[in-house]
């Protein structure tokens, strides 16, 4: 657990003490506790809120029929690398783009966590660089992030 001090039982380094002292053991652990669980419940809880925040937007801007323009439209003008965007995808990518942004908000989390449970490493990966790479989008292409 995070709030308990290492060398501990329940520490944050006990799977790895444990492996150490078993010298032929090849199998990982996966290692829960009161704290791992959580902190996903409240990554699942960001990024849901989030995208049902934009999903059940009053203005559907964040929907593909959004009028007069998508969310993302509006949003990708202000920075270099923003209008650089523009010009490679157009309206018309931005309209495709930004319904994208709430589905993977909503079920990106979920997803993770059932790769964690089924002990996928490569799907919990795969998610985080998904969800880093859709901020590393949103604070170059952003004003003021």
């Amino acid at each position: 657990s995070m709030f308990l001090p290492l060398a501990g039982t329940w520490a944050i380094d006990a799977a790895k003490r444990n492996n150490n002292n078993k010298a032929n053991n090849k199998s990982s652990k996966t290692f829960v506790t009161p704290a791992t669980i959580t902190l996903k419940l409240l990554i699942l809880w960001l990024y849901w809120d989030a995208g049902y925040g934009k999903y059940t937007d009053p203005l559907q801007g964040w929907t593909f029929n959004a009028h007069p323009l998508p969310a993302l439209d509006t949003y990708v003008r202000h920075t270099v690398v923003a209008r650089f965007m523009y010009g490679l995808l157009g309206p018309t990518g931005l309209r495709y783009m930004t319904p994208t942004v709430v589905y993977a908000e909503m079920f990106c989390a979920p997803v993770a966590l059932i790769g964690s449970f089924w002990g996928s490493k490569a799907i919990v990966y795969g998610v985080v660089a998904m969800m880093c790479s859709i901020h590393i989008g949103i604070a170059a292409t952003m004003n003021n992030t």
